[in-house]
């Protein structure tokens, strides 16, 4: 049986601190995965980084995570059937059990986006500290309370950038390309296609 194809989409802005750590923790949860990293706008070394750990590397010269997402889905094989997103900065626990569980949702349970929420604690990596900020904190509360009580979405992260999407998702999302947060379009999109997410 051929394992199916899935491609991992990293957009990055000046990561070149936590890029190898990403690109290693996706190798090692799951070594046939295809990644792709745009990079969009660096001006550390980011790209170099990424391409000497043998990934694709991209670039997209218009600023923004919504036009690095779009980048990464021209780049993405005619047969992959699941795409995974997730920010290059190392602040998402990525694993093995984790991968398998939210591709599993995607391809067997009929999900269409799988949401990775992140836990409230410190994140210490590269003697830098990763965390969320004050204000992106409150952001991200009140979109996910927003989001919960107009659309009954139940999301606690709301502005998570761990998502794995189904390809006919990806397909039906023609937003992305403008000035709007990236995960606020995805979450929108899903409401109005009424499509199927879940948090984990």
């Amino acid at each position: 049986m051929k394992p199916k194809k899935r491609t991992a989409i990293v957009p990055c802005y000046n990561e070149a601190l936590s890029i190898t750590a990403t690109i290693k923790r996706l190798k090692e949860s799951d070594s046939n995965l295809k990644i792709i990293v745009v990079d969009n706008c660096s001006t550390d070394n980011t790209a170099a980084i990424a391409k000497k750990l043998g990934v694709l590397v991209i670039k997209e010269p218009r600023k923004g995570k919504g036009f690095a997402f779009r980048a990464g889905i021209k780049h993405l094989d005619n047969d992959c059937q699941t795409v995974l997103m997730i920010d290059g900065d190392d602040t998402y626990l990525v694993n093995k059990d984790i991968l398998k569980q939210s591709f599993k949702l995607v391809e067997e349970d009929g999900f269409d986006m799988v949401i990775g929420a992140r836990n409230k604690v410190e994140f210490v990596q590269n003697t830098r500290s990763k965390h969320f900020r004050p204000g992106h904190k409150l952001g991200n509360s009140f979109f996910s309370i927003l989001y919960t009580r107009l659309f009954g979405l139940q999301i606690s992260d709301a502005l998570s950038g761990f998502r794995v999407m189904s390809r006919g998702f990806i397909k039906s999302f023609l937003a992305g390309a403008s000035e709007f947060e990236l995960e606020t379009e995805l979450n929108a999109h899903a409401y109005l296609l009424d499509c199927s997410i879940i948090e984990i």
